[in-house]
């Protein structure tokens, strides 16, 4: 009992408010970036697609990428695109929505 207690203090002291991930109030971990690799989409939409892997085990394996022509940096939910206004902002909201399935607001174009 005791044990189930420390458990879940554990994940309430570490747990985010919605609007502080929304608002992308969250430490990033430090990150590994693998090299983009040119991808080809519909209609010969040309974009790179870059290996992201977070510290402590939240993976953003392909899922930040940059738009080739006009280099912005942007995620995926599996239907929308989320264009950031800079590499940094998209990192981040790809960190919370990993971590957290949210997509946050900040940095947003």
């Amino acid at each position: 009992m005791f044990f189930v207690a420390v458990m879940l203090f554990g994940f309430v002291a570490n747990a985010q408010s919605e609007s502080d991930l929304k608002d992308g109030n969250v430490s990033v971990p430090s990150y590994e970036e693998g090299d983009p690799r040119e991808m080809l989409g519909t209609f010969g939409y040309r974009y790179y697609k870059i290996y992201i892997d977070f510290e402590g085990g939240s993976s953003g394996d392909g899922d930040l990428y940059k738009d080739k022509d006009g280099g912005e940096y942007y995620i995926s939910d599996g239907v929308n695109d989320i264009y950031y206004k800079s590499k940094s902002d998209a990192i981040r909201a790809l960190y919370i929505y990993k971590k957290y399935s949210v997509i946050t607001r900040a940095g947003k174009k």
